[in-house]
């Protein structure tokens, strides 16, 4: 099986909002490299750097796009004080969509999913927000991002949604594991992002680390204090325990996640060419699976 099928390019941090600096020229090569090496989704939102991630897949020759599937998301909205609210109001999200296809240049949006619920919607308001969508013709299917399962379950009972894209961190397993396989049951898809728990498996932290002033990881407990040290220890006695296939932590944990918990879209976020290429460069070569059970053990054991 060719496990880049299974896997997309995530943008969030080539906004460079809420990931501290980032370099476009560097985000853009990592972008053309990932066509190259094969990819064929990209993942994206209007609210990744406030529309700059879909700029910049814009800015890709056409050529290159013509290869890749894209998929973005509307509903997060960035206030000018830095604070974010959600809007998936009909007008408001059928006008996000004309924008995402200018800044991404493209006729037609593989997976438009809305980002966030609102809850004070109702699924009968949802559902007519999303059947408008499809009935622009620009978009080839629905999606959900970040809603329960509850939600999930009634809004997909009204309008065709395609695939759910929630968080799939190895660190929540049991919870993880669980949704995933209600989504599936109910016949759509799983595309899961944070399979690195934003970096904390990679592999490459010390413990040491001060993220910038604009970094999300600044304010998360798991990268805070006495906590991220011991979690970079269990990362360590984790990366010993499979050393023996000679495979870097992060591809042997994007792996797991396709392969154990059945995600049908491995959302992975590579801020230059050389985080990606790590990746792409061993995850169609792992048939040591003896790392699931280690993995498996590992997170259930967190």
């Amino acid at each position: 099986m060719n496990n880049l099928s299974n896997i997309a390019l995530g943008t969030w941090l080539f906004g460079g909002l809420r990931w501290g600096h980032v370099d476009p020229d560097t985000s853009y090569r990592t972008m053309c490299e990932a066509i190259e090496r094969g990819i064929k989704y990209f993942d994206t939102s209007d609210a990744y750097g406030k529309g700059y991630s879909e700029e910049l897949i814009g800015r890709l020759p056409k050529s290159l796009k013509q290869k890749i599937k894209v998929m973005t998301k509307s509903g997060v909205v960035w206030d000018a004080d830095g604070t974010r609210h959600v809007n998936i109001n009909k007008d408001y999200v059928l006008g996000a969509l004309t924008n995402s296809l200018n800044r991404l240049d493209i006729d037609q949006i593989e997976v438009y999913y809305l980002h966030e619920d609102d809850e004070s919607k109702t699924v009968d308001e949802i559902s007519n927000t999303l059947e408008k969508v499809l009935e622009t013709g620009n978009v080839r299917y629905l999606g959900l991002s970040n809603f329960s399962e509850k939600r999930v379950a009634e809004i997909s009972s009204r309008v065709p949604i395609y695939s759910v894209q929630n968080e799939c961190n190895p660190l929540e397993i049991r919870e993880t594991v669980n949704t995933i396989k209600a989504i599936k049951r109910k016949g759509m898809q799983f595309h899961g992002y944070g399979l690195l728990s934003k970096g904390l498996l990679s592999g490459k932290l010390f413990g040491k680390e001060e993220f910038q002033t604009g970094d999300n990881r600044a304010e998360n407990k798991e990268f805070l204090g006495d906590r991220f040290v011991q979690n970079i220890v269990k990362v360590d006695k984790l990366k010993e325990s499979v050393r023996h296939t000679g495979i870097p932590l992060a591809p042997l944990v994007i792996y797991w996640a396709i392969k154990y918990c059945e995600v049908d879209l491995a959302i992975i976020g590579c801020r230059n060419v050389s985080q990606l290429n790590e990746v792409l460069d061993y995850v169609n070569n792992i048939h040591n699976l003896d790392v699931f059970e280690i993995l498996t053990d590992s997170f259930y054991n967190w």
